[in-house]
């Protein structure tokens, strides 16, 4: 099989599951655009008033190195051209988008559970490369050493 080169990825994870309703300042919703020149556009959205009605939280745009960018089309590159999953929704959903350098566009859409390409997971790889906090593009992000994040603070308790 061919190797495709991307020139653009988009990839949006949308975080819902069965269950309680999430607050309204609860993120439900995460888009990330990385061209091959480097170019990282990132928005978070919240649940605001809840379905169709989510409003804008974080928003980032940055630059990366044009290897970093390349790296990360390449690991996306990989997901595409790989066998198609299972889609079990329990969890929420990611949808990628690309573009190649010829031109060619592809998508695929999976469950928001941690993709991993040959052994590596893929929402780790990408964290580690772009200065996001709390990226959850392919899955939350793990309790953990990795996690920026993983102090215990009062929105870790239920509410109510």
């Amino acid at each position: 099989m061919e190797r495709i080169r991307l020139k653009k990825i988009s990839i949006l994870s949308y975080n819902i599951c069965y269950g309680q309703v999430p607050d309204r300042s609860d993120e439900v919703e995460q888009q990330l655009i990385i061209t091959s020149d480097g170019k990282v556009a990132f928005s978070a959205f919240c649940f605001g008033e809840g379905f169709d009605h989510f409003t804008e939280g974080r928003k980032t745009d940055c630059t990366i190195g044009q290897e970093q960018a390349q790296s990360i089309l390449q690991s996306i590159a990989a997901l595409l051209q790989s066998p198609d999953m299972e889609l079990k929704m329990d969890d929420g959903i990611w949808t990628v988008q690309a573009i190649a350098e010829n031109g060619e566009t592809f998508e695929k859409e999976g469950s928001l559970v941690d993709v991993f390409k040959e052994g590596i997971s893929l929402s780790k790889y990408i964290r580690k490369r772009l200065p996001i906090e709390k990226l959850w593009l392919f899955g939350e992000q793990p309790e953990g050493e990795d996690n920026r994040d993983s102090a215990v603070t009062l929105d870790d308790f239920p509410k109510g």
